[in-house]
């Protein structure tokens, strides 16, 4: 499952990489896919996602979890229909993010160390 996979026109580099991979039983977004994008399901990714618990082997969600408010609980619901994950996140040092006002949260160093507590996935920043 690909989450954050982007809608409609907008694809980035690591989601087209993923989204039109074959392999890829779900692309997950907020937006509205034109009908470029393979198995989408447009979901708000803070709230319970329609999917059953184990539905997936892996889950990758890039650039994703800081413009979630309550990534905790978000995290938990993407692990539970998901038996492993791949996390990447801004790197700290990335300007960026600064001016996005799309992220709920600075992304700090201390932050990234939570999100990597978490067991069953592996994040990268």
């Amino acid at each position: 499952m690909n989450l954050g996979s982007g809608a409609g026109h907008y694809l980035s580099a690591s989601a087209k990489k993923y989204a039109l991979d074959s392999a890829v039983t779900a692309n997950v977004d907020i937006g509205l896919d034109e009908g470029n994008i393979p198995n989408y399901y447009q979901a708000n990714l803070n709230f319970r996602l329609p999917f059953e618990d184990n539905q997936f082997s892996c889950f990758f969600a890039s650039h994703c979890l800081e413009h979630i408010p309550d990534w905790e609980s978000a995290l938990q619901e993407w692990l539970g229909i998901a038996g492993r994950s791949v996390v990447v996140l801004p790197h700290p040092l990335n300007m960026g993010q600064l001016s996005d006002k799309t992220h709920t949260r600075y992304v700090s160093q201390g932050w990234i160390n939570q999100v990597k507590s978490y067991p069953g996935g592996e994040v990268y920043d």
